[in-house]
């Protein structure tokens, strides 16, 4: 949840906030929620039942004993291409 200040290399802490059924907003909000989140300094935890593109990446979680683990193996970064989704 920390991430370094490009001018300064300083760290930068981020708020973490859970978003559940972030599929349910339409797009526009969706990147709007998201975006202005970032912009703050908060990270958004979303889930849903579907991928969206407007989040950083996806993490596809299978329980193991019970459990679910985030871990770098299983993620997938986004690149939204703003261009394309306007067509």
């Amino acid at each position: 949840m920390l991430k370094e200040d490009p001018k300064k290399h300083t760290p930068l802490s981020r708020v973490p906030f859970f978003l559940d059924e972030v599929h349910s907003l339409d797009a526009v909000n969706r990147k709007a929620v998201l975006g202005m989140a970032r912009d703050l300094g908060f990270m958004a935890i979303t889930a849903a039942p579907e991928p969206v593109s407007e989040v950083d990446a996806l993490y596809f979680l299978r329980p193991v004993n019970g459990r679910l683990v985030l871990r770098n193996e299983l993620r997938i970064g986004v690149k939204f291409d703003e261009a394309l989704a306007e067509a």
